[in-house]
């Protein structure tokens, strides 16, 4: 077989003062990559956590909208649950996920007495407006509330908001 060809060789007549520069510019890009990964760092650690299954959610989440316009919190949310709440997020209509949400947000509705006979209430979580969220509702005969948040707002504060 024949040999690999060799490596090319180094130019020659190459400045030590070039070579220098090179150097110190090599320096100064690895030392910006590190500032902004610790700056990335620092951001994530600030960022809220993602949510797991099983999770109690933070109460103190600001105003939200329901599919019927009315305004609202989460804790008044769980306030008026006897046990707890069961939320789910599905994709904002109109989008490449959303064929799967009414399949989900359906599993919900099908369950939905097993869900409030053990005393939790239920709400879905979507991106769309208020109106669209009641149309939504309705077309599919869901017997539970779906929270509006558009700006995705309220999806930040739970750490589930998509990027």
């Amino acid at each position: 077989a024949p040999a690999a060809p060799a490596a090319p060789a180094a130019k020659k007549g190459r400045s030590k003062a070039a070579s220098a520069k090179e150097t110190k510019e090599t320096k100064e890009a690895k030392e910006a990559d590190a500032k902004a990964d610790a700056k990335d760092t620092k951001a994530d650690a600030k960022a809220t956590p993602k949510l797991k299954v099983g999770d109690t959610l933070p109460t103190d989440l600001g105003e939200i909208t329901l599919d019927d316009g009315s305004k609202t919190t989460f804790g008044a949310l769980l306030d008026d649950s006897d046990k707890g709440i069961v939320l789910f997020s599905y994709t904002k209509q109109s989008t490449p996920g959303c064929k799967h949400h009414p399949t989900q947000a359906c599993a919900f509705r099908d369950n939905y007495t097993l869900f409030t006979s053990a005393g939790y209430r239920v709400y879905g979580l979507s991106g769309d407006s208020h109106t669209d969220n009641a149309k939504f509702k309705a077309k599919q005969n869901f017997g539970y509330p779906l929270i509006s948040d558009p700006t995705y707002t309220f999806h930040e504060k739970l750490g589930i908001k998509s990027t």
